[in-house]
């Protein structure tokens, strides 16, 4: 039996070894689950954010097992790159290039093998795009 005034609930947020962690579909900010006035939220995931929302339908729980880019976009990052490369190199007719303006075979051909250069900067900084951002494998 209490008496005098009741106290609020203390927020026990789950240690960060126990998260769940999403990330919100819009703007990719990360957030954990928690509970907030019994019912389901998500924490923000930043120094001293007390931010919490009900709203969990966009948010996307994180999976290990999923890499954050898929090889298209690996393939674009590291495209992307490659031109910076060649313009530094002064390779100018490569470094003019625009991804869209590869035929479908000639992007296919870069997602799976990268430059045709196979050895030098150009194939280095390739290799470590993807093991960077492609889930380690080049």
């Amino acid at each position: 039996m209490t008496f005098g005034p009741e106290t609020p609930a203390v927020h026990a947020d789950p240690k960060p070894s126990d998260r769940v962690y999403y990330r919100h579909l819009d703007t990719g900010d990360r957030g954990y689950m928690v509970e907030r006035e019994g019912k389901p939220a998500i924490k923000w995931d930043r120094p001293f954010a007390g931010d919490t929302t009900h709203d969990l339908t966009r948010w996307k729980k994180e999976d290990d097992d999923v890499p954050l880019f898929s090889a298209h976009q690996v393939a674009m990052v590291a495209f992307a790159a490659d031109k910076e490369c060649c313009r530094a190199l002064g390779i100018v007719d490569i470094a003019q290039r625009q991804w869209l303006d590869l035929s479908e075979k000639q992007r296919r051909d870069w997602m799976k093998d990268g430059p045709k250069a196979k050895v030098g900067p150009r194939r280095e900084l390739y290799e470590a795009i993807v093991k960077a951002i492609g889930n380690g494998a080049t």
